[in-house]
């Protein structure tokens, strides 16, 4: 009986483990599992490797990018074709290829970021105001790349282009054809230069209206209107300034060549009540120098802000060459942007319009100039909204930039028994200029493409980019 109660009882077999068919399921299950986690994270590893090159190759166009817009077209050119002379646009020590510019056509048939293709070409096939430069191996944390750089700067050009053979551009904006100079056009230690303060002519005005025998008597418009020259006329005063720039024996150079020294000065000859006195703007009453050893034959700049107002506001300015050599003037108005005294853009329109300086020019000098272009056009070269139409004109559709010399010869009124001979002044851009003034890109679109490396070798063709990025260079 006990025997049978204890056959009753079930035994387990505690070393008993799972059968094949139980283990062949658990491992194709972990399979269904694992397998999809592992693809994932292979691809996205792959995506991440790929994002880090995207990202470096980003960041080397973003480099290329900021250093090309310190310079103009001729400043980079002097740079690629001769790198060993100094290349600034990035750091050459990462570039461990060629530096150089080229010569490309470019074909897009889609996407202009993909469906583009290049093909190498001689220097006379690729268009006016076109630009090609190429970086080969450059280098950043254990990538490398080959990059394209595109310049255009035919949309700031004026008349209809086609560029590249395939599409036709229609622009209307002629800042590259403008006759501009800027004081960054001077060449240090070589050219004479001096650019006005825009606080002097407004000073002046201060000086006038603060004087002591006439304070009490002359007085603002309203409250929150500053003393002007323009205040100063409306309450009977008159006002000559003349700008006086001399120019006389500066000795010799290393060389032995002649040069000259030039030295400027301002002066404001105020009329009021029947009496006249003389202010200088916080000026020097003397003479102060703006250049020494300038060679024979070479420039001298000088940077002003007109005194606008006509009638009884006369601007004078005095060129004294008293020497025996030629020497070419700069003579550059300037827009007041940041005074108290500036104008609204349609006043600067009309006050441009009346503006009329005396020029006297004595001596062997050459004066180039933007006296006859309206400065208000500058306003509107990027873009703004056009001027509205003033005697006589249907439309104002674009700014005018150009310097014509019918236009200098109706603004300028010259002095009797003038010399010299005045010209329309050309933009100059890091080097110094001849006698033509030929005009130089200075805005400009740029298109930087960043491929893998190995595709400068093949001149682009055939090669697809990793990256494009797109901006404009503008003065």
């Amino acid at each position: 009986m006990r025997k049978k109660k204890e056959d009753s009882f079930v035994q387990l077999n505690k070393n008993a483990g799972f059968s094949l068919v139980e283990l062949l399921l658990a491992v194709i299950i972990l399979a269904i599992i694992v397998v999809p986690l592992l693809h994932g994270f292979i691809t996205s590893a792959r995506m991440n490797g790929r994002a880090k090159q995207t990202q470096r190759a980003t960041t080397v166009a973003q480099d290329i990018m900021e250093g090309l817009k310190a310079y103009d077209i001729e400043e980079l050119k002097a740079q690629f074709n001769a790198p060993a002379d100094g290349f600034y646009v990035m750091n050459p020590k990462i570039i461990h290829g060629s530096i150089e510019e080229d010569y490309f056509k470019k074909t897009v048939t889609g996407n202009e970021d993909e469906d583009v293709s290049y093909e190498h070409v001689g220097e006379d096939d690729v268009p006016d105001g076109i630009y090609y430069f190429s970086l080969e191996d450059v280098r950043l944390r254990g990538s490398a790349y080959d990059v394209l750089i595109r310049i255009d700067a035919t949309n700031y050009m004026d008349g209809n282009l086609t560029v590249d053979g395939n599409s036709e551009y229609r622009h209307d904006n002629a800042f590259n054809n403008a006759n501009m100079a800027s004081p960054g056009s001077v060449i240090k230690g070589k050219d004479g230069n001096y650019a006005q303060s825009a606080w002097q002519n407004y000073n002046a005005a201060q000086e006038v209206w603060k004087d002591s025998d006439w304070e009490g008597s002359l007085d603002v418009e309203g409250p929150e209107i500053p003393f002007t020259f323009q205040t100063f006329k409306n309450q009977g005063g008159k006002v000559t300034r003349t700008i006086t720039l001399t120019l006389e024996d500066g000795g010799t150079d290393e060389e032995g060549n002649p040069c000259c020294a030039a030295e400027i000065a301002f002066a404001y000859e105020c009329t009021y009540q029947g009496e006249t006195k003389t202010f200088y703007g916080g000026f020097s009453d003397k003479p102060v120098p703006c250049g020494d050893k300038i060679p024979e034959g070479g420039n001298i700049y000088l940077f002003y802000y007109p005194l606008y107002g006509g009638g009884d506001i006369v601007d004078k300015i005095e060129i004294r060459n008293t020497t025996a050599g030629t020497y070419t003037v700069y003579l550059i108005k300037q827009i007041d942007s940041v005074t108290n005294a500036r104008l609204s853009d349609f006043q600067l329109k009309t006050a441009e319009d009346k503006y009329q300086p005396s020029v006297n020019i004595t001596g062997d000098v050459e004066i180039r100039t933007n006296l006859g272009t309206n400065l208000v056009g500058a306003a509107y070269a990027g873009g703004g909204a056009p001027l509205p139409p003033g005697p006589g004109e249907a439309s104002r559709n674009k700014a005018e930039l150009a310097t014509e010399q019918n236009n200098i010869d109706k603004q300028i009124v010259p002095a009797p028994g003038q010399t010299g001979k005045i010209i329309g002044a050309k933009k100059i851009s890091g080097l110094s200029e001849g006698g033509t003034g030929e005009i130089t890109e200075v805005i400009y679109d740029v298109e930087i493409s960043v491929f893998k490396t190995g595709a400068k070798a093949k001149d682009f063709e055939d090669c697809r980019p990793m990256i494009v990025i797109r901006g404009s260079k503008n003065n």
